[in-house]
C-alpha cells in the first residue's frame, strides 16, 4: 500500500491529537470506569457501561491515527511546486459566480477542514484545482449547478 502525502501542519495535528488521547483521555476514562466498578453490580451499572463505551471510541479513534501516521509520509516544502497546484499549495481563486477571491489550502483528506479552508486533494473542488496554473480556469460540475473559478496566485 503506497503511503499517502501529509503536511507537516497536518502531521502535527493529528500527533498531537494522538498524544492527548494516549496521556489523558485514556487514563481518564481508566479512571471511570475503576470508579464505576466499585459501585457494584456491573450488569446493572450504566455509568460502567458508559464508561466502556467511551473507552471503545477513544482505543478505536487512537488505533486509526496510528494507522495514519504509519502509512503516511510529511510533504517536503521542497517537493511542492509554485507553478501549478497540487498538495501542499495554498491557492488564491476568482469565484466567478460569488465575485469573490478565495484561499484554500490543498491537503490530504484526513487534515480537510472547510472552516479553516483546507480542502482535500479528493474533493470535487480540489480535484478540479490539481495541476492548473495561475491565470487558468475550471468549473465544478454539481447538482446544484455549475461553478466556475480561476486561479489568481499558488504558494507553497
Amino acid at each position: 500500500m503506497a503511503k499517502q502525502t501529509i503536511t507537516k501542519e497536518g502531521w502535527k495535528s493529528i500527533n498531537d491529537e494522538l498524544d492527548y488521547l494516549i496521556k489523558v483521555e485514556r487514563p481518564r476514562i481508566v479512571q471511570a470506569i475503576a470508579v464505576a466498578r466499585e459501585q457494584g453490580d456491573l450488569s446493572e451499572n450504566a455509568e460502567y457501561s458508559a464508561a466502556k463505551e467511551q473507552q471503545g471510541i477513544i482505543e478505536d479513534r487512537i488505533a486509526k491515527l496510528q494507522h495514519l501516521l504509519d502509512n503516511s509520509e510529511i510533504l517536503v516544502d521542497s517537493d511542492v511546486a509554485n507553478d501549478k497546484i497540487s498538495i501542499g499549495c495554498k491557492v488564491k481563486v476568482f469565484d466567478v459566480d460569488m465575485n469573490e477571491e478565495i484561499v484554500y489550502s490543498l491537503v490530504n483528506t484526513a487534515e480537510a477542514d472547510l472552516d479553516k479552508g483546507k480542502i482535500s486533494i479528493r474533493s470535487k473542488l480540489g480535484e478540479a484545482m490539481l495541476g492548473k496554473r495561475v491565470g487558468e480556469t475550471f468549473t465544478i460540475h454539481a447538482p446544484s449547478g455549475n461553478y466556475e473559478y480561476k486561479v489568481l496566485e499558488i504558494n507553497k
